[in-house]
């Protein structure tokens, strides 16, 4: 798929660019590059997506390290500060005005952010609040497999990719919610195929767990591959999300294929 192509008329055509998926299939686009003409299209794209976007993620951290510019610090201390006064319930998670926990991609959205600033320039001080979290989430999985899950799961990989492996107890205990979490998920969609974005981010969640060495690549990452929908799937759909999704997935996947 031509994600310049699309990127262009999605920019050119919206008069905003709040997507999360597209905001982060770019930043891990970037990441994953390793031609530098494809690494700078897109941080370019990165960079005017979050310019137009009041998204609060890790891309801030990519832009903040990439580009000589202070006003991401100061995107994501205002960000940091928004986290510390949002709401938790008695569980210790992140919930709405009535004490629900909040929807699956606002902990997307959060958490991993949460865990870089912790890393990054908060000396890991509540890496044990964030894990406590996760461990309460983890008993909300459904039965079966379905959209939520998968952000759930996007959610510890990508806190996991963030967090230092010095602080042993708690990375360790936030693995284990993830292999707990991935190893139900496998097993359901060994039974019923997933839906398209929820097969996608599955597909993101396992080679990126692969990538990370949380998962062993050569028992794992075929489940990963097996669930990446192809091109004409995506293209057919035309949706912002499902591209952004892909894009995620298509990073991570031709680590261990011949995509390159």
């Amino acid at each position: 798929m031509d994600f310049n192509l699309y990127l262009d008329k999605y920019l050119q055509d919206k008069n905003e660019s709040d997507n999360l998926y597209l905001i982060m299939g770019c930043m891990q686009q970037y990441l994953a590059a390793e031609d530098e003409e494809k690494k700078q299209k897109f941080f370019l794209y990165l960079k005017h997506l979050t310019e137009g976007s009041k998204i609060t993620a890790r891309n801030l951290f990519v832009l903040n390290d990439a580009a000589e510019d202070e006003s991401y610090r100061g995107r994501i201390e205002d960000g940091m500060a928004a986290i510390r006064q949002h709401p938790k319930n008695a569980e210790g998670i992140f919930c709405d005005a009535a004490g629900e926990p909040a929807r699956g991609e606002f902990l997307y959205e959060a958490y991993p952010f949460y865990m870089e600033y912790e890393t990054r320039f908060h000396n890991k001080a509540d890496y044990a609040a964030i894990v406590h979290a996760m461990g309460k989430l983890e008993a909300k999985f459904q039965d079966v497999f379905g959209w939520e899950d998968a952000l759930f799961l996007m959610t510890l990989v990508d806190a996991l990719d963030g967090m230092s492996k010095e602080i042993f107890e708690h990375y360790k205990s936030l693995e284990e919610i993830f292999k707990r979490s991935i190893k139900k998920c496998i097993s359901r969609i060994k039974k019923e195929k997933p839906d398209l974005k929820a097969g996608l981010a599955m597909g993101y969640v396992i080679a990126k767990a692969c990538s990370i060495k949380v998962l062993n690549s050569e028992k794992y990452i075929k489940y990963g591959l097996d669930v990446i929908a192809g091109e004409k799937e995506i293209m057919e759909a035309g949706d912002a999300d499902i591209t952004g999704l892909y894009m995620m997935a298509d990073s991570m996947r031709y680590q261990f294929t011949d995509y390159k």
